[in-house]
């Protein structure tokens, strides 16, 4: 897994117990669980979730707060940003958090097969001229490594701003288990998620659109 250098990759290296970089972030393929056994401790309830597209993990690091016994991993390719969310980790401190800066197309490097109970991915890119639709994650490579990781019983599920990538996503997936065409909106897709840990929790870029009045589409993909 070669990426672009950045200083900010380097200073990752001052949270190396929970924070890995580039070839640093398959360190612990396979054996996540007892990782956050050793950093959660006897309460540890064995789940774990990934967010893809993290960001500076404010919005994972307010989740796994207000859920401690479950482990939380946070992916993303942008250094300065998971550096940020490294600090607000530490100043927290919260134990239950893992970042990894990496491409989320290589999750088969990083996770072993049926390791996840969740994956979460929340506004992604939408790549939405006609030249980067190549380029958008919601694609056969990547759903059939992300199926593979989940544990029978998994879900991913898809927040997006963007009709279009919402209609690709349907068109796309396959095993879809549950969708909305206005999420916060919709009782019934609100009654659907109300005991996942993500439930009531809006992100920060989530917020712009619902000030706007625009609606957030959602898509629950399973793996049975």
């Amino acid at each position: 897994m070669t990426l672009s250098r950045s200083i900010y990759a380097g200073k990752l290296g001052e949270f190396s117990e929970f924070a890995f970089a580039d070839v640093a972030a398959t360190r612990h393929c396979g054996q996540w669980r007892t990782f956050f056994a050793g950093r959660i401790g006897e309460q540890f309830d064995g789940r774990v979730i990934l967010e893809i597209g993290c960001y500076n993990a404010q919005f994972l690091s307010t989740i796994a707060a207000a859920h401690p016994h479950t482990a939380f991993v946070g992916l993303d390719w942008k250094c300065k940003q998971l550096y940020n969310g490294a600090c607000h980790i530490v100043d927290h401190p919260i134990q239950n958090v893992a970042l990894l800066r990496a491409r989320a197309q290589d999750i088969a490097k990083m996770f072993a097969p049926g390791e996840l109970d969740e994956i979460w991915i929340f506004h992604p890119e939408p790549c939405a001229e006609e030249h980067e639709l190549k380029n958008r994650l919601i694609a056969e490579p990547f759903l059939r490594d992300a199926r593979t990781a989940l544990r029978d019983g998994g879900a991913i599920s898809l927040k997006t701003d963007h009709r279009d990538y919402y209609e690709w996503t349907l068109a796309t997936a396959g095993e879809i288990a549950f969708h909305s065409a206005d999420f916060w909106n919709d009782p019934v897709a609100i009654g659907h998620t109300k005991n996942r840990a993500f439930a009531g929790q809006i992100t920060t870029y989530e917020q712009r659109f619902l000030k706007r009045k625009q609606p957030i589409y959602f898509v629950e993909i399973s793996k049975r």
